[in-house]
């Protein structure tokens, strides 16, 4: 093999490596659910994508509380979930974005892998504008 089809290899690995750390990355924001519970403790909510409520539990003496106190401490429990979601998901994609035109420059290839950098390119591209609308939905 020769120096430059190990260059190419290299960078070649180094594109995939990349690009799993995408697809991992989407899988925990996925998969990442956040969790609170309300100041007198009685309330734990969890939530996941968008703020959807997966999981209430009540603890039984909550019962006792009247309906606008346990609605508050319901809404505060949601809210802290919520915010440790989104506290989650932002640690999560605070990675910096992937400059392919620097895996290039770093490998010292050049037109050759321009096809493969371009797809690489629309891919991180594509996940970049998926995790900014994520922010931006998290923001509002």
């Amino acid at each position: 093999m020769s120096g430059f089809e190990a260059q190419i290899q290299q960078a070649m690995r180094q594109v995939r490596q990349r690009l799993d750390a995408f697809e991992q990355q989407r899988t925990v924001l996925a998969e990442t659910v956040g969790e609170g519970t309300s100041e007198d403790g009685l309330i734990t909510a969890r939530v996941g994508a968008g703020g959807a409520v997966q999981d209430l539990e009540i603890n039984p003496r909550a019962m006792r509380l009247d309906s606008h106190t346990l609605r508050d401490s319901i809404l505060a429990a949601i809210r802290a979930a919520t915010a440790n979601w989104a506290e989650t998901v932002r640690e999560a994609t605070a990675r910096p974005p992937v400059d392919p035109e620097q895996l290039l420059r770093d490998f010292g290839v050049g037109p050759e892998l321009k096809s493969t950098m371009a797809q690489f390119s629309q891919r991180a591209a594509d996940i970049e504008q998926n995790l900014a609308a994520l922010r931006r939905d998290l923001a509002g």
